[in-house]
């Protein structure tokens, strides 16, 4: 089937509450401004014609841009839901840097020495960003993507990556103010894998790497969004093949079992079919691979169902 009656086929099935319209949602983390953003903007609304609703963003993402990008997308669209952070500052530079990214990337990727450095600066760069969670920060940060994502109101505003220590009565008094307002509709934190701290009790909503690819939802009252899924579907996979749910969904598939280059659509195919969060978080360079994985993921899916 084609790309683009698949695009079709999913906008039929997205009328009938398809399960993909559930429970993907796209992370935003390579969305880029200026000289990208065509590219960028090709991204979301791929994952829109496939029925993904919710997108995660946040002011460092896309090298400051991210926002920009979904909201200029995205504005006044009242079907889908975004989820922003507070607490890891905007670069300052964020144009350069977008400019800079779309035109030395193949130079970077080139050299692991140039790579190794580039990724050493930048993540220098982002540790003196972290950890802005005063009050003042916090309202600027928090008005600043309302402006950005050209919206009024955040569906979720997560604490990105804070430690207990952030989170003081202060701030949540300020939290529990927006909350009170209605200008958000769920706080939370959002964690990546490597820092990721079950003791932080905060909110609503939590965002964490998946860990396992059929875990539970640590908490039946929270709104669970997770990512990860096939950025480790290499090391954990394998130790799904012995199922023999997997193992007859990858003969229905007409997949063969060491076929290494499928196993990102089988992981997220098994997360989908677990159905233990309500929001698997993906992430794509191209819309074309993105088409072609939510496919499979789904078509996956539905066998182990």
């Amino acid at each position: 089937m084609s790309a683009i009656k698949w695009m079709d086929k999913m906008k039929a099935l997205n009328n009938e509450n398809n399960v993909i319209k559930t429970q993907l949602g796209f992370g935003c983390g390579r969305l880029v401004g200026g000289s990208s953003f065509k590219d960028s903007a090709k991204l979301i609304e791929t994952a829109l014609s496939l029925g993904i609703q919710h997108f995660d963003v946040a002011p460092s993402y896309g090298f400051g841009t991210a926002e920009d990008v979904l909201g200029e997308v995205l504005a006044g669209d009242k079907n889908i839901t975004i989820a922003t952070k507070v607490g890891i500052a905007r670069p300052s530079n964020a144009q350069s840097l977008s400019f800079l990214k779309k035109y030395l990337t193949p130079l970077v990727n080139s050299s692991t020495v140039i790579k190794s450095l580039a990724l050493k600066t930048l993540s220098k760069r982002s540790q003196n960003n972290r950890g802005v969670f005063d009050i003042e920060s916090f309202s600027a940060s928090y008005e600043d993507s309302l402006r950005r994502l050209k919206r009024d109101y955040i569906d979720y505003l997560l604490l990105h990556e804070p430690t207990e220590k952030d989170i003081t009565e202060e701030l949540k008094k300020y939290c529990d103010t927006l909350l009170n307002k209605g200008n958000i509709g769920a706080i939370g934190v959002g964690f990546n894998d490597e820092i990721y701290t079950p003791e932080i009790d905060f909110g609503t909503v939590t965002q964490r790497n998946i860990g396992t690819l059929d875990n539970e939802k640590e908490c039946t009252d929270c709104f669970s969004i997770v990512h990860g899924v096939m950025r480790y579907s290499q090391e954990q996979f394998p130790g799904y093949l012995n199922s023999p749910a997997v193992k007859k969904a990858f003969h229905e598939m007409g997949w063969k079992m060491n076929n290494t280059d499928i196993y990102g659509a089988a992981a997220l195919g098994i997360a989908l079919a677990t159905n233990s969060h309500d929001v698997i978080l993906v992430s794509f360079k191209g819309s074309k691979r993105m088409i072609e994985t939510v496919k499979m993921a789904h078509d996956f899916s539905i066998i182990l169902n």
